[in-house]
């Protein structure tokens, strides 16, 4: 567009070529901007512009003063090719520059330069183009190495961020879990408290409850040994009371035997005496003797009076 307003303004009729050459040579960059590539085929592709947009300025100045002045426009071109970072544009650029200024050197010189064309000044000006590509090509490796290392550190620093974003996920996650451990264990000892409670409750009810029955069993068993005591005082003092009477009855028949022993030797002793006397003499001179209930002797007489009675 530039070019063609200077055609404009210089009147100097090539507005056509200039339109057709623009139009072929950006066709292809252009093509390429809209479908989003910026590989090496498209950096690389970009390095024609810089040389072929200044060949149509000198083109444009041809007969013009300042027609030598527009040839430093090929340095800013090249010098722009910087920004890509890559060597291979600038060194496109630089090729074509060589062929563009030897050719038009053999085929029309006053496209390149003023007046008639001299071949030591167009190895000079390729001499200087070549200087600068050497220049820029360092630039542009220096570049490229920077950049590749930016990029090796950008996607490092990503795995890093995405390394770190998946550790806060999972310290997260790993803290969400321990909240709900706690959640669970806290509640789980509100539940053993709660039981532990509740089962000592229950044990001191079951104590209080056997205790309470202990206490009975223990009152009724006091009051049943009470009891046995009692009745076995009571039994004593009646086993007391038999054994004081049988002793008594004891005493009493030994008393009885006795005298019965001495009636009975009494008895015996009158039965041996009377065995010995004569009867004639016991009928006349001794009365019969005999035993009474008592168990004392008596006579005949005593006996037929008793008879009587």
């Amino acid at each position: 567009m530039g070019l063609l307003i200077g055609n404009a303004v210089l009147d100097a009729g090539a507005g056509v070529p200039l339109l057709v050459i623009g139009t072929i040579i950006t066709a292809g960059p252009t093509a390429m901007a809209l479908r989003g590539r910026y590989d090496v085929e498209v950096r690389t592709l970009m390095g024609s512009l810089a040389a072929v947009i200044p060949a149509m300025l000198v083109f444009l100045l041809k007969g013009h003063p300042w027609q030598m002045d527009a040839h430093m426009y090929f340095f800013v071109g090249m010098a722009a090719l910087v920004m890509l970072a890559d060597w291979r544009p600038i060194a496109l650029a630089t090729a074509l520059t060589a062929v563009h200024h030897l050719a038009l050197e053999w085929w029309a010189p006053e496209f390149v330069f003023t007046g008639t064309g001299n071949l030591g000044r167009v190895i000079f000006h390729v001499l200087a183009v070549g200087l600068q590509f050497g220049a820029l090509t360092v630039l542009t490796i220096q570049l490229e190495r920077l950049f590749q290392s930016q990029s090796a550190a950008l996607r490092r620093s990503r795995e890093l961020t995405e390394v770190a974003e998946d550790g806060q996920r999972r310290t997260e996650e790993a803290m969400l879990q321990a909240r709900a451990a706690e959640a669970v264990a806290a509640r789980e000892r509100q539940q053993r408290e709660e039981q532990a409670a509740r089962i000592a409750s229950e044990r001191r009810g079951e104590l209080v409850v056997l205790a309470n029955e202990f206490d009975h069993s223990v009152t009724s068993v006091v009051k049943s040994i009470g009891q046995a005591t009692e009745r076995l005082e009571h039994a004593a003092v009646r086993l007391e009371d038999v054994t004081g009477g049988a002793t008594q009855d004891a005493v009493e028949a030994a008393s009885g035997a006795s005298r019965a022993a001495r009636d009975i030797a009494h008895v015996s002793s009158s039965i041996r005496d009377l065995s010995e006397i004569d009867p004639d003499d016991r009928d006349r001179g001794r009365p019969a003797i005999g035993v009474d209930r008592g168990g004392e002797p008596r006579s005949a007489a005593q006996r037929a009076d008793g008879r009587d009675a």
